[in-house]
């Protein structure tokens, strides 16, 4: 029988103040594949919460620094590009969404709209990924998928390059990253998912995601992640990117089997105000777990609010 126990540990980040990242040990851009390149998976976390704290100019010196071009901030930069007024039907916006794929997509809400999102807007690790979406953690080669991450030996490289998720997966001595939208395994029933949640006040909207991944190799590291993005709606109705003041003040809960085959319930905290921003978006580890399928949600208490709406509440128990 499985024993559980709860504690509680606070990862406390507050904007304008420096971060819990520690320094990284060792990051290179690889040659051969141009590709990034972590030696622990460690080092990949704290690079990628570093990535985040960034603004557009620190991102684009980022990636001229590690040699790569980031699938990422190729999106961004694609996205940045698009006029709205050059639309005449919200069915020429699907075309072109559908003939640059490899870029964006266009995500429906729960009232019938559009939003107009990057590729890959649910998967952090987009920013690591190159052309092919490769990446590299020590002799594993991962790659990024809509709302996953599957790494494979180093000797595996060309099977997964090609590989759908589900080909990717099947290769041997594969194992996945566990994202927002995957299953977990518990010893009692949990009700709280991930979810999205937003608030919108005329053209302006607010959108707050919360969920949790769990990482590459053993130890798997357990986090909370969490994205508030402000939307300014345009032509023919659909919700675009915009930059706005956003707050957010975001509890997490995350119960995982802990690398002593004991049930933990650790919390995730994130408080602060970013002015000007795109977007607020978070991954805060929270513990090490036995099994990377063993992670799941057992709580959330969050706003997420922008200058022009009022706040976007998630809340489950």
């Amino acid at each position: 029988m499985k024993t559980k126990t709860s504690f509680l540990s606070a990862i406390i980040i507050v904007f304008l103040m420096s971060c819990q990242n520690d320094e990284i040990t060792s990051l290179q851009s690889q040659g051969c594949e141009n590709m990034l390149y972590f030696e622990t998976i460690d080092d990949c976390v704290s690079e990628l919460n570093k990535v985040f704290e960034m603004n557009e100019e620190d991102r684009e010196v980022w990636e001229v620094s590690k040699g790569f071009k980031s699938l990422g901030l190729e999106s961004e930069r694609f996205y940045a590009s698009v006029e709205p007024e050059d639309f005449k039907s919200v069915e020429e916006v699907k075309q072109f969404v559908k003939k640059n794929s490899n870029f964006l997509q266009l995500v429906e809400d729960n009232a019938g709209g559009y939003e107009l999102d990057v590729i890959f807007s649910d998967n952090p690790y987009r920013f690591f990924a190159n052309s092919d979406c490769l990446f590299q953690v020590n002799n594993k080669i991962c790659k990024v998928y809509k709302d996953a991450v599957v790494s494979v030996d180093e000797n595996k490289i060309d099977e997964l390059k090609n590989a759908d998720f589900n080909t990717a997966v099947s290769i041997e001595n594969s194992s996945l990253l566990t994202s927002s939208n995957n299953s977990y395994y518990k010893s009692e029933s949990i009700d709280c998912v991930s979810s999205t949640f937003r608030s919108d006040s005329g053209d302006e909207r607010i959108r707050l995601k919360i969920g949790k991944w769990a990482d590459i190799s053993y130890p798997y590291l357990a986090c909370a992640y969490f994205e508030a993005r402000p939307y300014h709606q345009g032509f023919l109705g659909i919700w675009y990117y915009c930059t706005r003041d956003v707050s957010v003040d975001i509890n997490i809960g995350v119960t995982y089997l802990n690398s002593n085959n004991i049930w933990s319930d650790n919390h995730a905290y994130c408080v602060g105000t970013i002015e000007n921003t795109k977007v607020i978006e978070k991954y805060l580890p929270v513990g090490y777990c036995n099994n990377s399928s063993q992670i799941g949600l057992h709580s959330y208490d969050s706003w997420a609010q922008q200058e022009y709406t009022n706040q976007a509440k998630a809340y489950c128990e």
